[in-house]
């Protein structure tokens, strides 16, 4: 398990046992470009708006709390965690009680299955989980991947509304394997 008591996976999808290998691999992915220093300072919302870990979902379907946007995506078993597979263009949308305030966070678990260009003839897959953090205030917009800031927008444009899109890209090339990607755990709350 990683620093947040996430399941670290290898490339083959199973849970990495040797503790220090999952460090090494959990730090490599964190120190996304060297650099550029470590800043976490994301604090978490306080008043939720919606939180879910799909735990009262059936497998195989798609999760009756979420409206269906675009594309196919399904709730899988994940190394025992629960999460909203999309082997091609997916999304959803959550449909939240009133609309975000401006002072928000989201959060939610990740694993892409490829990223990457076609320059060197392939993608780059990692098959690891990790924590993406979004933190709103006002128009000043924060990313966090893992423990690391890795995008700070101070003039974003958001739109306050009751519904939040979420768009979650798998991929599959003509002949090759799928290399989906994973969404879980979603929480937003107002800070």
């Amino acid at each position: 398990m990683d620093k947040d008591g996430n399941v670290i996976v290898g490339a083959d999808g199973q849970p990495i046992d040797d503790s220090a290998r999952a460090e090494a691999d959990s730090e490599a992915f964190v120190d996304l470009n060297p650099d550029v220093p470590r800043i976490f300072d994301f604090e978490p919302g306080s008043r939720e708006r919606f939180v879910s870990a799909f735990e009262n979902e059936g497998i195989g379907g798609f999760p009756q709390q979420l409206q269906r946007a675009t594309g196919t995506m399904k709730l899988v078993d994940l190394s025992g965690r629960r999460m909203l597979r999309s082997d091609e263009q997916g999304g959803f949308t959550v449909v939240l009680s009133e609309p975000l305030p401006e002072r928000f966070t989201i959060e939610f678990d990740y694993l892409i299955g490829w990223w990457g260009t076609f320059e060197n003839g392939g993608f780059m897959i990692d098959k690891r989980v990790v924590p993406v953090r979004i933190s709103v205030d006002g128009s000043h917009a924060k990313l966090y991947i893992s423990q690391q800031r890795v995008a700070d927008v101070r003039n974003a444009r958001l739109e306050r509304s009751d519904r939040l899109q979420f768009r979650v890209s798998g991929r599959k090339e003509r002949g090759q394997e799928k290399l989906p990607s994973y969404i879980g755990d979603i929480r937003i709350a107002a800070l």
